[in-house]
């Protein structure tokens, strides 16, 4: 199993690593597990709004399959998770030193409910051939 979380949209040379992910796939029979950002949640738009420039790729969520399929990958699963937004609130000022325990309760509330957008995508790739 190999894993990329929350960076793949960050790396430059996304493209070579991905082409070489699929043969370290495809050689190993193995998964590869990838977690991006939601384009609809409120962490990315919090991101995106602070114009830093940092995205290198742009995934919505109906252009997760096909675009990994021009690797090669066959999308076993695409899961929203993380519900709950950390960045830009006012609320977690309430709790001070609390606000990480704050944080990891409603996290778990919001994803156990699904309310609201997840903030990530969990994918389980496979190469086609699987």
């Amino acid at each position: 199993m190999l894993f990329i979380i929350n960076s793949l949209f960050l790396l430059e040379a996304y493209d070579s690593i991905l082409k070489s992910l699929h043969q370290s796939v495809s050689s190993n029979k193995a998964y590869l597990l990838v977690i991006i950002p939601n384009t609809e949640g409120r962490n990315f738009k919090w991101f995106q709004s602070q114009g830093t420039n940092e995205n290198k790729l742009v995934l919505k969520e109906n252009e997760i399959e096909s675009f990994f399929a021009g690797y090669g990958f066959k999308t076993k699963l695409i899961k929203p998770i993380c519900y709950t937004h950390h960045y830009n609130r006012t609320d977690v000022k309430l709790f001070s030193i609390f606000w990480a325990v704050y944080l990891n309760i409603l996290k778990r509330i919001q994803t156990f409910l699904k309310i609201g957008t997840a903030n990530y995508f969990l994918i389980a790739l496979t190469p086609k051939s699987s």
